[in-house]
């Protein structure tokens, strides 16, 4: 019997430094949390929008992951399946909210530019907490998302 609780010990005392090592060498608890923790993005707000008019509902998704902030555009084909048309990652890794049309929201579609066509509004907050809105125009000649100036604004 002593000797299966000393050998008990042993093993535990083993178990012990092993995971002491682990805790303490970086890149093994990485391995190990990844391992564990499956991260799935999240979802923090969605628009649907026939925004080609030609019938196509596209969908806006502003999503946040582990690498950050992103925008996500796929277009709705049938039975749950998406094409995606371009994954932009926005500047700050803080979701923001502004006050829009009487409410609060983290994501719009507005034409801010007098184009015809709607750009994509979407606030966030860099490491000072300072808010941003970033707006991503529809560029026709190359088909992507591409960041508008602040000088393209019509006021």
């Amino acid at each position: 019997m002593s000797s299966f609780m000393n050998l008990s010990k042993v093993l535990l005392g083993i178990i012990c430094v092993v995971l002491l090592i682990t805790v303490s060498i970086k890149s093994w608890r990485q391995s190990i949390r990844a391992l564990i923790v499956t991260e799935t993005p999240k979802v923090l707000s969605t628009i649907h929008k026939d925004y080609f008019d030609d019938g196509r509902v596209i969908v806006f998704a502003k999503v946040k992951t582990s690498k950050g902030l992103f925008i996500q555009i796929y277009e709705k084909v049938t039975d749950g399946v998406s094409k995606s048309l371009a994954d932009i990652r926005l500047p700050d890794n803080r979701d923001g909210f502004f006050h829009y049309r009487g409410q609060a929201t983290n994501l719009a579609l507005e034409d801010v530019d007098g184009d015809g066509r709607a750009e994509i509004l979407a606030p966030t907050f860099d490491a000072n907490l300072v808010a941003h809105l970033n707006v991503y125009t529809y560029n026709s000649a190359t088909e992507q998302f591409e960041p508008l100036p602040s000088t393209a604004v019509d006021y």
